[in-house]
């Protein structure tokens, strides 16, 4: 019997800002690492969801989530900070500075992780979808500084033990092209997210769509790979 979710448009279903980040402990000799996304970077206690502590949903702690994982796999000196995905998707008009919109004075990174296409859904187009990654995501990102690091990654769709719908491969292939265009690696996160041993912790159905401690693992592992992989090619 299929496990897959019943959530066809996920929707982040009381999202709540995390607490205010302290970025003057980054030490300036750090590898700066802005980790960009949704819930699945970093959510905010929500007790009405029964999270009861700031991490990216589902972890059990704030160090078991992806982007604690993704810093202690590099084994360097790493300073992580994040952002929002939805600030720049919801910014009025052409971003201008994405730190900014991102957060208080946010130091300039060494290399950004972007994290998204969990709110895009079966209806939208795939030149919607581009449209709002390209516009929205990746060229207000790259703009920082002149030749940033980016790494992506795809989308978080559980579906027990199924390959994805092919709406949801659309947006992974979407985002993969994109991401080749501009020359930026990308790693899609589908082995993880059908595998039911990924997702399934927290107390209620919207917490337990999102990857638990092995999902996110997961993800530190591409992340920290294709980082490796490219990293002299960066110069970092």
């Amino acid at each position: 019997m299929s496990d897959v979710l019943h959530i066809p448009e996920y929707e982040d279903p009381v999202f709540v800002e995390p607490e205010k980040q302290s970025v003057s402990r980054l030490r300036r000799e750090s590898l700066k690492i802005l980790f960009v996304g949704n819930s699945i970077t970093r959510h905010g206690v929500c007790r009405e969801l029964g999270w009861e502590h700031e991490a990216g949903m589902a972890a059990s702690s704030e160090e078991n989530d992806y982007i604690h994982l993704t810093g202690r796999m590099i084994g360097r000196n790493v300073g992580i900070y994040y952002g929002n995905v939805n600030r720049l998707i919801n910014a009025a008009g052409t971003v201008r500075n994405a730190l900014e919109v991102l957060g208080e004075a946010l130091p300039l990174p060494d290399l950004v992780v972007l994290q998204t296409g969990e709110h895009e859904g079966p209806r939208k187009s795939a030149e919607e979808v581009a449209s709002l990654y390209r516009e929205k995501l990746l060229k207000p990102l790259l703009a920082i500084r002149e030749n940033l690091p980016v790494i992506a990654v795809g989308v978080w769709y559980p579906t027990g033990s199924e390959p994805y719908p092919d709406w949801v491969r659309k947006i992974d292939d979407t985002y993969r092209n994109i991401c080749g265009e501009y020359g930026i690696p990308f790693a899609s996160v589908e082995r993880y997210a059908t595998d039911p041993r990924c997702r399934g912790c927290g107390a209620c159905e919207p917490v337990r769509w999102h990857p638990n401690d092995r999902g996110m693992a997961g993800y530190a592992r591409e992340i920290a790979a294709l980082f490796q992989k490219y990293r002299e090619q960066w110069g970092i």
